[in-house]
């Protein structure tokens, strides 16, 4: 639409609150962000609502009329609806997520990035990136991402109307797409993201919640998980004498008492390869066809994928509703029975007493104590560490 008429709009704003709540609006006028001031901001927004407003009107050259969390309950995803009756998908950052060193854990680069490629090499279904706006000036004061906009429910809301059967065959789409994914290897570990120079991917440095800000990408998985050990502790002050001495106890153990992780024959090299990982693929981030719940519609949240080693990734819990330990160990039984067909490393995995299975225990072992290296003895870590389940 034609934004050099001062022609006010109205967008609406529904579902933010709980299902009670009256729909809130928001009275623009495009390229008028004189007239917001002073006026409160709409859910603790920091951002210029009518900047951002005018930013899509401009993009698609047609003003939006309504945004709605999508799925409902999401802080960061709404499904945006233009005045043509266009559907797409609005990604923002929350600002409450990031960290004290100013680490930004939602990075809709690694978002628009991961996406992009799963759906060039893997054929997983996603919602297809449209637009990314990294707002470089802070004009907005918050970058964006729009997205194509996939219509169904998540797998969680599904779940509880779903037959046998229809769980079962869905199980296996999952662990078709696990195997898709595992399939995707990669030079380093780490989070893709694009080179500030080319804008060609590339893996770039990962999140790491125990050091409490962005490390990498690492080059092999021992640098990786020393890393890991050395930022369990957010800050030096909170360092107690003893958690020192533990922390500097699982470094050693890592660095220098860990053959598994010098290894660098083919097999062992092969077993520790970086591959794509959604760490939070569960029924939240898995949409499905409302009508056909077996067909899967789209993967979301890929802003959580990362680039790990095989050996040390472990499938998330799929967080199924209804479902007790024992239902749970089946489906991922069947998962992992769908990423053996398409991952032979996966199958040796799988294969109980063998030695591969032996090197990913041993592996989970090593990346347990990493994550835990301030307090080993608490959590019961001592037989990683001296090799019998001993104090010292």
């Amino acid at each position: 639409m034609e934004t050099s008429r001062l022609v006010p709009l109205v967008c609406v704003f529904s579902g933010f609150e709980d299902k009670d709540s009256f729909p809130r609006t928001w009275a623009w006028v495009p390229n008028r962000n004189d007239l917001e001031l002073g006026r409160p901001t709409l859910f603790g927004w920091t951002f210029s609502l009518t900047k951002l407003l005018t930013k899509l009107n401009d993009v698609f050259n047609d003003p939006p009329v309504r945004f709605t969390p999508f799925p409902l309950g999401d802080k960061h995803n709404f499904c945006v609806t233009f005045m043509d009756g266009t559907n797409r998908i609005l990604t923002l950052p929350e600002s409450v997520l990031a960290d004290k060193h100013g680490n930004d854990k939602y990075s809709l680069v690694c978002e628009e990035t991961t996406s992009s490629c799963v759906a060039a090499y893997a054929g997983v279904p996603i919602r297809r990136p449209i637009h990314y706006h990294a707002d470089p000036e802070n004009k907005i004061g918050t970058p964006f991402l729009v997205s194509q906009h996939v219509t169904g429910v998540t797998l969680h809301e599904a779940w509880p109307l779903m037959s046998l059967a229809e769980r079962s065959l869905l199980i296996r789409g999952i662990g078709t797409i696990w195997g898709q994914l595992l399939s995707i290897r990669l030079p380093y570990i780490g989070r893709l993201t694009q080179n500030a120079g080319s804008g060609n991917v590339t893996v770039g440095p990962l999140y790491l919640p125990s050091a409490g800000g962005e490390r990498g990408p690492f080059l092999n998985i021992k640098d990786w998980l020393v890393e890991m050990a050395r930022g369990s502790l957010r800050s030096e002050s909170t360092t107690t004498t003893e958690q020192q001495k533990q922390m500097d106890i699982a470094i050693h153990k890592l660095m220098h008492d860990s053959p598994l992780l010098d290894e660098d024959t083919l097999a062992i090299s092969k077993f520790n390869v970086p591959v794509l990982f959604h760490p939070y693929m569960d029924a939240h981030h898995i949409l499905v066809d409302p009508h056909s719940p077996t067909t899967i519609r789209a993967v979301i949240g890929w802003h959580h994928a990362c680039s790990f080693p095989l050996s040390a990734i472990t499938l998330p819990d799929l967080g199924l509703p209804g479902c007790d330990d024992a239902i749970r160990r089946t489906y991922l039984d069947e998962i992992d029975a769908q990423i053996s067909q398409a991952n032979t490393l996966w199958r040796l995995k799988c294969m109980a007493g063998g030695k591969v299975a032996e090197h990913f225990d041993k592996i989970h072992k090593l990346k347990r104590l990493a994550r835990n290296s301030d307090q080993w003895r608490q959590k019961g870590f001592s037989d990683v560490v001296y090799g019998s389940p001993r104090l010292q």
